[in-house]
């Protein structure tokens, strides 16, 4: 009977460790899974819609078809490291150049690539996320006349969502305020002050962004995106600014 015990002991004791290893070799193989509707890569600019097995397909950045059979599981996907989820909110940025000029086309991210275009970038507009904490995103200053301990705006340029005047950097650390018609308001405007560096609806304004203007032509409103980089075009009046979605 002892004998017949310990034999049994013995035999758990093997059963334990068997499932124990199986767990860990499970635990050790098993890959996470891209399950998003689609992705897009902004380094390159490629798209990866699912497919109804999950399986994704691949387009360039010029819409063409490149593969139909991208596994869930590709590094690429998961690794969220350049290629970010399409949401409903995003819309992407196409552009193209024709006789010399080179145009611009913003459509949400769900509807299929335009022809003869070239998508640029995915982004977000500002005013749908008029009420989010995190549009601004100042820090304190290591240098310079703001370097007093206090929150200040560090950043070569500002942009407010909801009155679409534009902040603008001086050589002093101080600023300078456009408003949503270029017009100049106000110069000098520390980098303390509460709009840059508690205002709800101010954000960072970077290169990779695009300001959204609008004019009236033949009574009827026109608009265009120009890069955040460039300076105001006269007779246009500033209504968005699309930041990266990533």
């Amino acid at each position: 009977m002892a004998k017949f015990v310990k034999e049994l002991i013995v035999l758990f004791a093997a059963i334990s460790i068997i499932a124990q290893a199986s767990a860990l070799w499970a635990g050790q193989t098993e890959r996470p899974l891209a399950t998003a509707s689609g992705y897009f890569d902004i380094k390159t600019g490629h798209k990866y819609i699912q497919n109804s097995n999950g399986s994704y397909t691949e387009f360039s950045r010029t819409g063409k078809l490149l593969r139909q059979d991208v596994p869930n599981t590709m590094p690429l996907l998961v690794s969220k490291k350049f290629v970010h989820p399409i949401e409903v909110s995003h819309l992407m940025v196409y552009k193209k150049r024709v006789s010399g000029t080179v145009q611009h086309l913003v459509l949400p991210a769900s509807q299929p690539h335009p022809e003869n275009w070239r998508c640029r970038a995915m982004v977000i507009s500002g005013k749908q996320h008029l009420k989010s904490n995190s549009i601004g995103k100042q820090g304190p200053v290591q240098n310079g006349p703001c370097n007093d301990g206090n929150s200040a705006a560090t950043k070569a340029a500002y942009f407010d969502v909801a009155t679409g005047h534009r902040y603008q950097q001086n050589s002093d650390g101080t600023y300078n305020e456009f408003s949503r018609k270029g017009a100049l308001l106000k110069s000098g405007i520390p980098c303390t002050a509460t709009v840059l560096t508690k205002g709800p609806y101010v954000r960072e304004l970077n290169d990779t962004d695009y300001v959204v203007y609008e004019k009236y032509q033949a009574g009827k409103p026109v608009r265009k995106i120009v890069s955040a980089a460039r300076n105001h075009p006269d007779g246009w009046i500033s209504r968005d600014v699309l930041a990266a979605a990533h």
